[in-house]
């Protein structure tokens, strides 16, 4: 498995490189590549043994379309939709492995608390014909993050609030500031985070 994560890093490297320097042909090359790595990771971690396996699996390749997608501009609500629907498997697998709904709770006040701030902020930048699958995506990945949290599970708690934090660095990339630092930040969480939940599998 660390070859596998050595992998995913360096097509990630090969990536950044490909999107500073503007190479659209490597992009679609590279992005796929790296998403495929935490998919192979998570086979390699046992997700087929197990139901919560095979939810994990079944976000991972949502994940996996969405990043194509979201490489072109005009398929962005498709990849979005992917996304979403990453989400929902993620938020059956938390709950599968038992979820504290006092915890549960009080993370989604919270959480939708940050998120008002957060829609505020990024709502105002966003086309008309996207805002409400953005509101309706933004109240899922409340849902993912309070489940996660709700697990009292460390590792998935740390890989929910960093792709919590790598849809941010996308909605400011894609609504907001196009700027390489959200690019940077925001891929490097992101797959951080599918690492640890592919690698999460060994322990379930």
């Amino acid at each position: 498995m660390t070859a596998t994560i050595i992998t995913m890093y360096i097509f990630v490297l090969l990536l950044l490189l490909s999107q500073h320097y503007g190479k659209l042909a490597y992009v679609w090359l590279t992005k796929p590549l790296a998403s495929f790595a935490f998919v192979i990771l998570a086979i390699q971690a046992g997700a087929f043994y197990s139901y919560i396996g095979i939810l994990f699996f079944i976000g991972f390749l949502f994940s996996w379309l969405g990043d194509v997608l979201l490489i072109k501009k005009q398929t962005f609500i498709f990849g979005l939709f992917c996304f979403l629907l990453t989400h929902i498997a993620y938020i059956i697998a938390f709950y599968s492995l038992g979820i504290s709904i006092l915890y549960f709770i009080i993370a989604f006040l919270v959480t939708l608390f940050l998120g008002l701030f957060i829609a505020i902020w990024i709502i105002p930048h966003v086309e008309k014909r996207l805002v409400m699958p953005v509101i309706i995506y933004m109240l899922i990945i409340a849902l993912m993050l309070s489940a996660a949290i709700a697990t009292n599970n460390i590792i998935i708690m740390i890989a929910a609030l960093l792709f919590c934090a790598s849809d941010i660095s996308v909605a400011r990339d894609q609504f907001m500031h196009a700027k390489f630092f959200n690019i940077v930040w925001g891929l490097l969480f992101y797959y951080t985070a599918q690492a640890l939940l592919a690698l999460n599998l060994n322990l379930i």
